[in-house]
């Protein structure tokens, strides 16, 4: 009797298993011309296309069973790449919103550096720190674990203003102002003066 322990994600495995028949010989067909003589072969980095009905024949020569066959079904999870819900790179103190798709049956487990953020198990973080974030996702009933894309956050400080002048600002004398605001590597600064 042929089986299989699936359902199963796309790049999973599958085990295909066989009832022992003493001294038999096996003979596994399958979708994409999958042929294997092992009683329990392996399907390793399940694509969709090897999806379908794996068939056996066991052999005592020179008998042979009769074809039993197991329908191997590839689930194929929804896509879950980080949206951003604003800019992914703003002054501390401000934040963004990231999001994946809502998918039932599924579970989240948000990151930063690779390691658990506590409680962030929905499908949006909001991220207020610098870092590379990710999300993993898991169904507990199709035994898939997934990540999604990396989305790297980076924050910077405010900048303080500062200028200096030429001269004594005294009427009738020209003077020449000049910025010397320092601003971050990764900033992109924009000026606006005002002698009001």
């Amino acid at each position: 009797v042929a089986s299989n322990d699936g359902p199963t994600c796309i790049g999973s495995t599958v085990q295909l298993s066989s009832t022992t028949v003493t001294g038999a010989t096996y003979e596994w067909t399958g979708p994409m011309d999958f042929s294997s003589n092992a009683q329990n072969p392996v399907l390793s980095n399940i694509t969709p296309e090897m999806a379908g009905t794996y068939y056996l024949i066991a052999k005592i020569s020179p008998c042979e069973s009769a074809v039993s066959s197991t329908v191997v079904e590839v689930i194929n999870p929804p896509d879950f790449t980080i949206v951003a819900g604003g800019p992914t790179d703003f002054c501390t103190g401000s934040s963004v919103t990231l999001s994946v798709a809502a998918s039932a049956g599924y579970t989240y487990q948000w990151q930063k550096g690779g390691v658990d953020i506590g409680g962030a198990t929905g499908t949006s973080y909001v991220a207020t720190d610098a870092g590379v974030y990710k999300v993993n996702v898991a169904n507990a009933l199709y035994s898939c674990d997934l990540s999604s894309n990396e989305l790297t956050v980076s924050t910077f400080s405010p900048p303080t203003p500062t200028f200096t002048f030429s001269a004594e600002l005294c009427a009738g004398v020209e003077v020449s102002f000049t910025n010397t605001t320092s601003i971050q590597a990764g900033q992109t600064p924009v000026y606006s003066w005002d002698f009001g």
